[in-house]
């Protein structure tokens, strides 16, 4: 079985068996973005507690509709929150309790 790992964690809420850290709850920007869908399917497939932000929350649909297509199948493990690149707003809310992020968002103007 093939584990996330990432270099720097925003929580002190990981565990760790023999120097392996396992992280619980990952936080995925840009949820409705190629790169991001993919990460999002892996990261669920690998019984992660996955949060995503998406510019409207009208996209969590599209989402996932998507990830349904691709039949991930536990996607009661995934939460949408509101937020933009382009704003400050709701980003220190949205980073609570994660312990890892993947910045994978991108401007789109």
């Amino acid at each position: 079985m093939s584990r996330v790992y990432a270099t720097a964690y925003t929580s002190a809420s990981l565990s760790t068996t023999k120097g392996v850290y396992h992280v619980k709850k990952v936080f995925v920007t840009g949820g409705n973005g190629f790169l991001a869908l993919h990460l999002i399917q892996q990261l669920l497939a690998q019984d992660y507690e996955v949060v995503t932000s998406v510019r409207r929350l009208d996209k969590q649909h599209e989402v996932l509709e998507t990830l349904s297509q691709q039949h991930v199948s536990n996607l009661s493990q995934l939460s949408f929150v509101q937020a933009d690149l382009t704003h400050d707003d709701n980003w220190e809310n949205a980073f609570r309790g994660i312990d890892t992020i993947f910045s994978v968002a991108s401007l789109s103007l």
